[in-house]
């Protein structure tokens, strides 16, 4: 009988060791120019709280209005490291510490996973992919596509220096997050061969960290929101068309930003009130930087991570985005404004400009039609399709193609 307690002892020490052995860290990377980097004041980052859709994302990193600092995400931002809390954006400016993205990524990631999640964040500013991050399959490697090879090497290398509760248990790369294109954007030659050289760096990424399908969530660039023209536009289609390539469907995913902009602070800043110094501070309770930095607006910021996150989690085969939310009753903040939306129209709230899409055109339940008009003003067109309303956007764009009478017989035919 002695033997026998014995051996079954034995027997239940390795299912003993396999039970508390550590999962596996799961490790994501974010990479790219000055807004991966995070221009973001933390002291606007409060004003998320006053937003009446979002503002209860407050809560997610504050408590008793102290920072949450987590300790199941660990981050480091080029040997800056630690528990993921506020302050891993750029390095500290005038209105103190900063945030990116990589708050917002890594408060959904961590809330995602049982397991403990390693941030690894690599971004310069006034980087381009067409030299800078060129890929090796395209004639590089450029100067900063080997050093973010060489940062994410050096942290994988060392875990326990980042993550002090690392046990040797392994790791595994689960996506990355790339948030970049200024640069490339300022030249219509960039941009015209910004596709192809960035679906050749998902290749070689893929290849290099030996992860096949790696999923790659890439952040729109929406500076100044809807309104796009120019090079913005042209870039933001090229953009599209890297995450429209065949081979990436299902494990590469644009994030719309431009929906996130903050048409507060975007007034107050071409107000000049951020110049003037008996108002400046109405702008710099919100915001703290140019627009081409998001307004350097935490909130945008906040907002803008908490979306790449939640796209991460859907190429990963959880719960992606969640649905728009109504600000109560009937009514929805669409671009500057919080509007009245029949119930008959709410369901189409969300799509590709964060109100209709150009080519969802919704019946008002009334005989009236709805649509949004050039991604800017929500536009209701009367039951006799003779008059076009704007209901929110932006009055001087939208009355000015009230006499397009291709909107009408777009609206005719809904």
């Amino acid at each position: 009988m002695r033997h026998l307690i014995l051996l079954v002892f034995v027997v239940m020490i390795p299912a003993l060791v396999l039970a508390d052995a550590p999962a596996p860290v799961k490790v994501f990377i974010l990479a790219g120019q000055s807004n991966m980097e995070g221009k973001g004041a933390v002291n606007t980052l409060e004003y998320l709280g006053e937003d009446p859709e979002y503002g209860h994302l407050l809560a997610d990193i504050q408590k008793d209005g102290e920072w949450i600092v987590r300790d199941d995400v660990f981050i480091d931002y080029l040997g800056r490291s630690g528990p993921l809390t506020v302050g891993y954006g750029s390095k500290p400016g005038a209105h103190g510490p900063r945030i990116g993205p990589e708050l917002a990524i890594g408060t959904v990631l961590g809330d995602a996973f049982d397991e403990p999640v390693l941030l690894i964040k690599t971004a310069w500013g006034g980087k381009d992919v067409a030299k800078d991050f060129l890929p090796p399959s395209m004639g590089g490697p450029g100067e900063f596509y080997s050093k973010m090879m060489e940062n994410v090497d050096r942290v994988l290398n060392d875990i326990q220096s980042v993550y002090p509760g690392y046990q040797d248990q392994g790791y595994e790369i689960c996506g990355l997050v790339w948030f970049q294109g200024w640069n490339d954007m300022v030249d219509k030659d960039k941009t015209a061969a910004y596709a192809e050289r960035f679906t050749a760096f998902i290749d070689d990424v893929r290849q290099h960290w030996k992860v096949e399908q790696l999923p790659v969530v890439i952040g729109e660039l929406g500076s100044g929101g809807f309104k796009a023209s120019g090079g913005v536009a042209r870039f933001r289609a090229a953009q599209a068309q890297v995450a429209n390539v065949d081979r990436f469907q299902g494990n590469v995913k644009m994030t719309h930003t431009a929906q996130y902009w903050d048409w507060n602070a975007d007034q107050l800043y071409r107000d000049d009130v951020w110049k003037k110094e008996e108002e400046r501070h109405k702008f710099y309770r919100i915001a703290s930087d140019r627009p081409y930095h998001y307004l350097g607006s935490g909130k945008i910021y906040y907002l803008m991570g908490w979306a790449m996150g939640h796209d991460m989690k859907e190429l990963l085969g959880m719960e992606g985005l969640p649905p728009r939310c109504s600000t109560g009753g009937e009514f929805y903040r669409f671009a500057h404004r919080v509007v009245h939306v029949p119930e008959a129209v709410q369901k189409h709230i969300g799509g590709a400009h964060g109100g209709f899409a150009v080519d969802r055109i919704a019946d008002g339940g009334d005989g009236s039609t709805w649509f949004c008009l050039k991604g800017v003003g929500l536009v209701r067109i009367d039951p006799e399709l003779t008059t076009m309303k704007v209901i929110g956007g932006d009055d001087a764009i939208v009355n000015a193609n009230v006499h397009n009478s291709c909107i009408l017989r777009q609206g005719n035919k809904r």
